[in-house]
């Protein structure tokens, strides 16, 4: 298993696009890609799911990190449209509360 992390503080500089292309050459190889979408914008979860902040997935990253539920990451996996690529979606707007709520109080998770 390889494990790759594309990570920028900066917005605007591709990490999107590397992200998505990666997981598209990797499966064009016959490997089998989860990308997690940590993005609160969720590009990529538009792009390679079709999902959207008004039609979002029935889970997502947001609910595995909010202290209030108590979801495993491996039920927020949703497939791609590619059949090699699977994704857990950002949670949009939602990833945004949790970040928020995980940056100001301490907890046990």
């Amino acid at each position: 298993m390889t494990i790759t992390a594309i990570a920028n503080l900066k917005g605007g500089v591709g990490k999107t696009v590397v992200a998505n292309g990666l997981s598209h050459a990797a499966a064009a190889i016959g490997r089998t890609i989860l990308l997690v979408d940590a993005d609160m914008q969720g590009n990529s979860t538009k792009h390679l799911t079709g999902y959207t902040t008004a039609e979002p997935p029935p889970h997502s990253l947001a609910d595995v990190l909010d202290r209030q539920t108590d979801l495993p990451i491996r039920e927020a996996i949703v497939a791609a449209r590619r059949e090699e690529i699977h994704v857990v979606p950002s949670g949009f707007a939602e990833l945004q509360a949790v970040s928020d709520q995980l940056g100001t109080k301490p907890g046990e998770r």
